[in-house]
């Protein structure tokens, strides 16, 4: 029989929340459909008590503060939306009312005490899980699935709840348009938990959206900064979108920037340029997107950007025009007075130079910059001084070409490690404390402190400096700040030192699970300290037929009335959500490490004479398997795909 485990689900929600939010309606109501039941009043509460599983592993496990919030959003702005949309639209049509109160009544399916009373912790969790279950109730009475007595039936006391406004997308759309300063206070509500989150969302996209069209770059330059100082609050935008449904039309405006050379003054221009590629570089690092991730073409200026960031040439590789821009770059940026002080960048340099051509050249730029540093033909103080420069808001979003370059660059072979950390100590600690400055500053380190870090460290470890060492201090709360997969160097040296090894850690993973689905206790208990990231690093770094037979292997070892189970927690893994564009999640695409998985299933399942030499139990399972698979993955190629 088809099982739809508890464990099921909730390996497949921590996927959708553990990186990028991949928790867009359609993703969500694929998968919800796709599990299909006879019960859709089942399918609400199992999705309600998988969201409630992933916020207490997640806070059990320790994840980052922010990787509980996305969760402790969704439950509370994301769910309620569903919960409606799947009441109004589910036949037999199904009460949002009974769902609930049957998820989260005392004593029943979520334990709002999953620690012992006296173990450390236990408070703080159980006030989290508390306050998390009030705020998702009061988001329920907005959106009108609950009303005030079903909630104090469920917390079995009264309570006196907050009269707040249900937002709607297009009326915020609308007041932004007539005021664009509307949106800065909506931008800081993103991370409220009163069910609002979902409008305020689709009102930011939607306004970057408007004002990318009509090239309304002073209006778009205000809210890049607005949204530079909460790059974290993207976490809560992107359960409700792409990234390219943001990120294009910027992309887009950035690659046809028009540069006009008869402008009187350069500096607002190259302000506003700032802002905008910053934001959208954040976003992309923050998510590890690729250009193909976004639906840009590979030939624009920030696909050649994303590729070539920390890429310098040698001036000799450079096209006439690039080598002239260079030259006066260089003589703009690190030119003396008759007192020995840097004059600014002129009008001049930047009337020769359009915004898109300078990024491409930074990475040359400090090459040759600290080329001249090194044999003396610059002084070290011109050199900083003109570094200073860089730092200015209209020139800031170059520090991550410029130091992306800096911690690629080979600190051994080149005898220049203390130009280098001189060049550090000043470009890591801005003078100005100009908020706009900071949080621009800020969103850099976001994206370069972890190379820097590793480079840094490898040299202090070979050279102990003092110096060295204050900046690594520095960097060091600017660290990890992606929401990516992808395993990080520092990772797989330990997995390569693990005995048990990463398919260990799999089949682990699988047990753990399987036990717990199967054991029904009273109050319930807490899901395993299980992380997605095992699972994903898994398929990055073994072989898809050594990860099949590892997961066959842990579902022949299940006991016969846990086998249904077994497959169910199985197929969940395999059909995980992939942060890759949506439509290589589809049936049909096979190209992500979990994408190469499912397609090595389909074939290994369904290879009748490989099948045969297999033993008994092993080609049973792995059919049965195979079957579950294709019947989830096949649902999904069937939804329309959600545009880019």
């Amino acid at each position: 029989p088809v099982v739809r485990s508890r464990a099921g689900i909730f390996v497949w929600l921590n996927a959708a929340l553990a990186a990028r939010p991949l928790t867009d309606d359609m993703t969500i109501l694929t998968y919800i459909q796709g599990r299909s039941s006879d019960n859709p009043q089942s399918l609400v509460v199992d999705l309600l008590v998988a969201a409630f599983d992933v916020l207490t592993n997640f806070m059990l496990t320790k994840e980052p503060r922010q990787n509980a919030k996305v969760v402790r959003s969704f439950i509370c702005n994301k769910l309620p939306a569903m919960i409606a949309i799947l009441a109004n639209n589910m036949q037999p049509a199904i009460s949002a009312d009974a769902c609930i109160q049957m998820a989260l009544m005392p004593g029943g399916m979520i334990s709002m005490d999953p620690l012992p009373p006296i173990s450390a912790g236990a408070t703080d969790v159980r006030d989290s899980l508390k306050t998390t279950r009030l705020e998702f109730l009061q988001a329920c009475v907005l959106h009108g699935l609950v009303n005030e007595q079903t909630v104090a039936l469920i917390l079995q006391e009264s309570v006196a709840l907050p009269r707040v406004a249900k937002l709607n997308k297009d009326n915020l759309v609308t007041q932004c348009a007539n005021n664009v300063s509307k949106l800065a206070e909506h931008i800081e509500e993103l991370a409220g938990m009163q069910g609002n989150v979902g409008a305020i969302a689709g009102c930011v996209v939607e306004t970057v959206n408007n004002m990318c069209m009509s090239k309304d770059t002073m209006s778009l330059k205000s809210v890049c900064d607005k949204l530079i100082r909460r790059i974290p609050y993207m976490d809560f935008v992107m359960q409700y979108t792409q990234p390219g449904m943001l990120l294009l039309p910027l992309c887009n405006l950035l690659n046809d920037w028009t540069h006009d050379q008869d402008q009187s003054e350069f500096t607002p221009a190259y302000e506003e340029f700032a802002s905008i590629l910053l934001f959208t570089l954040a976003v992309i690092y923050r998510y590890d997107l690729s250009f193909a991730d976004i639906g840009i073409l590979g030939g624009s200026f920030v696909a050649r950007l994303l590729e070539d960031m920390t890429v310098s040439k040698p001036p000799s590789e450079l096209p006439a025009e690039q080598a002239s821009q260079l030259t006066q770059w260089i003589e703009g940026l690190f030119a003396v007075d008759e007192h020995g002080d840097t004059s600014g960048i002129g009008d001049d340099v930047m009337r020769q130079c359009s915004p898109q051509s300078f990024y491409t050249l930074v990475p040359t730029l400090f090459e040759q910059s600290i080329l001249a540093c090194r044999s003396q033909t610059l002084p070290m103080n011109t050199f900083k001084s003109g570094l200073e420069l860089l730092l200015e808001p209209f020139l800031l979003p170059s520090l991550v070409m410029g130091l992306g370059w800096l911690a690629k660059h080979s600190w051994e072979d080149h005898s220049d490690a203390d130009v280098l950390i001189q060049v550090l100590e000043k470009l890591l600690k801005p003078s100005s404390n100009a908020p706009e400055t900071q949080a621009m500053h800020r969103a850099v380190l976001a994206m370069v402190a972890t190379p820097l870090h590793n480079s840094l460290e490898e040299y202090s470890r070979k050279h102990p400096n003092k110096k060295a060492t204050e900046l690594l201090d520095l960097l060091k709360p600017h660290l990890n700040q992606q929401r990516s997969l992808r395993s990080r160097q520092n990772e797989l040296d330990q997995w390569l030192q693990d005995e048990q090894g990463l398919q260990g850690r799999v089949q682990q993973a699988i047990r753990a699970l399987i036990s717990w689905s199967s054991t029904s206790t009273n109050p319930p208990n807490p899901p395993p300290h299980y992380t997605h990231r095992t699972f994903a690093i898994a398929c990055q770094l073994l072989d898809s037929q050594t990860l099949l037979d590892a997961i066959v292997t842990e579902v022949n070892k299940s006991e016969y009335n846990n086998v249904p189970i077994a497959l169910d927690v199985c197929t969940s893994l395999i059909c995980a959500p992939a942060p890759v564009p949506m439509g290589a999640q589809q049936a049909t695409h096979w190209t992500s490490p979990l994408g190469k998985l499912r397609a090595h299933v389909r074939i290994a399942s369904s290879d009748a004479q490989a099948l045969l030499c297999l033993a008994k139990s092993q080609a049973e399972t792995l059919v049965r398997l195979g079957r579950r698979v294709q019947a989830q993955m096949s649902f999904a190629a069937q939804m329309p795909a959600m545009s880019m």
